[in-house]
């Protein structure tokens, strides 16, 4: 059988249990209403929340992403990569409790915004919200893809229609219950790779003496050697740090398990999740030190975790790491679909389109939305890039509305049409820097972040608005 041919039958075979999983989460929860679609019928132990938040962002990211980082950073890039999602579950584990306790019945991130602010300001946050979920589907269509490319000459294009087929196919089926049941598969998976298949490739590699020997024959050792050098300060971890250190937040993916999770495990499921995933994201980036001590080159850096399995394993532990990085695109891409397709359902269609719509219509709209994104997903990942620098690129826009959604938990005088600005201008801004000037994404990133609190903080002095939480928090207990 020829590598394409097995190509091609590891993603049907991988597909055909995903799905069959996703049948069977759908019979077994009860799949059909909006609540267990959306945030899982709420309640769901905290420990089941924490290991679905580590398996969510066990992505292709994880694995070929972090690689890359330290293939093109050196050493520097073990810990810019992991430090900044970590970072963002901490500071998230302290807004999400007063989101929980101002919208209990949440169930996304346009929920508490359609609460506080006029319609404005909701559709303005949600565009952005969308654009940001979208961009992390897109991530794992394009590393499933590259994966498939690199290790069986699978046609690239033909490539991203298969996995975001399958991962599709999961989301229409068990909405979020069968993304949680997945992500503890992909948890197991993933966690093979770090536990076997990365110090397997270090000792074929020769061992950390003999690594750390490669590098320092490289012409650029010095600077592949320094853990802290500027330049992948500025360029890497600060652009890491603007794009990540806050995705929690905004992600839609993780409100919905803000929502879905027990209240009183809230905060503990956050920072476990969070931190849990860092040793993986760091073992994984080792691979990148493997392949700059063979002096690998590679067309597509992100390839490079990928060719150094093929160049130092056999045939057998390819296929094993292939497997995991499907099960991982899979687990995740379900995961943001879900959240494209509830965000889209329930806040634009329930919110503007048709107010009274029945649930069971509710969700067959979720689940038609669903299969609408992914076409729009595969059409924009048909052009192959490196997976790192679409990440770092197309994470500036999550700047924007961080600052007008903390503020607004908060100050009671924050106004829509300060909400409303902030984001737009912010927005606008950084899209001129980012598509139409050579100004460094660092300065990009830091410039947008003041903008946008600037903005915020000015328009709601000269216009405040006077919400009142404490009516806001009456209510829900009558509602109880």
């Amino acid at each position: 059988m020829g590598l394409a041919a097995q190509g091609y039958l590891l993603v049907a075979v991988s597909g055909i249990f995903m799905i069959l999983l996703a049948i069977w989460a759908k019979n077994q929860f009860s799949v059909n209403n909006t609540e267990a679609y959306m945030v899982a019928g709420r309640g769901v132990p905290a420990g089941i929340i924490a290991a679905s938040i580590i398996a969510t962002e066990l992505w292709a990211g994880t694995i070929m992403a972090s690689a890359e980082g330290v293939y093109t950073w050196g050493v520097a890039g073990i810990w810019m990569y992991a430090l900044p999602t970590a970072l963002s579950y901490t500071v998230f584990s302290y807004i999400a409790p007063r989101v929980r306790e101002l919208v209990p019945k949440g169930m996304t991130i346009g929920g508490w915004i359609k609460t506080r602010f006029d319609s404005k300001a909701h559709i303005v946050f949600i565009l952005v919200a969308l654009y940001i979920m979208i961009v992390f589907a897109l991530f794992q269509v394009v590393g499933g893809a590259i994966m498939l490319h690199s290790l069986f000459g699978v046609n690239y294009q033909m490539a991203a229609v298969l996995v975001a087929t399958v991962f599709t196919l999961n989301v229409i089926i068990g909405g979020l219950w069968s993304s949680v049941i997945a992500d503890y598969i992909q948890y197991i998976a993933v966690g093979l790779i770090v536990i076997f298949l990365v110090p397997w490739l270090i000792i074929e590699a020769g061992g950390p003496s003999q690594i750390y020997a490669g590098i320092q024959s490289l012409e650029i050792a010095s600077q592949q050697l320094n853990l802290f050098r500027a330049d992948a300060f500025l360029g890497y971890f600060a652009v890491t740090l603007g794009g990540w250190g806050v995705i929690a937040t905004l992600s839609n993916s993780s409100w919905q398990r803000v929502f879905a999770v027990d209240k009183k495990g809230l905060r503990k499921a956050l920072l476990f999740g969070g931190w849990g995933w860092v040793p993986i994201a760091i073992s994984c980036s080792l691979v990148g030190l493997v392949g700059l001590s063979l002096n690998i080159e590679v067309a597509n850096p992100s390839e490079i975790f990928p060719q150094v399995v093929q160049y130092l394993l056999p045939s057998g532990a390819i296929i094993f790491f292939a497997t995991a990085v499907l099960l991982a695109v899979y687990s995740s891409g379900d995961t943001y679909l879900n959240g494209i397709s509830s965000m889209i359902t329930n806040d634009i269609y329930k919110g503007y389109v048709n107010k009274n719509v029945s649930d069971k219509q509710t969700l067959k709209i979720a689940r038609i939305t669903a299969v609408v994104v992914a076409v729009v997903i595969v059409l924009s990942s048909l052009k192959q890039v490196s997976l790192l620098e679409l990440m770092l690129s197309t994470g500036v826009m999550i700047s924007a509305p961080f600052f007008p959604l903390v503020l607004s938990l908060w100050w009671r005088k924050t106004s829509s049409l300060a909400v409303t600005s902030a984001i737009s201008l912010t927005v606008i801004v950084a899209a001129t820097l980012l598509l139409f000037t050579s100004v460094p994404l660092y300065i990009t990133y830091i410039s947008s972040y003041i903008l946008s609190l600037t903005v915020t903080v000015v328009v709601t002095l000269i216009k405040p608005d006077n919400f009142d939480f404490e009516a806001l928090k009456k209510e829900n207990a009558k509602s109880a």
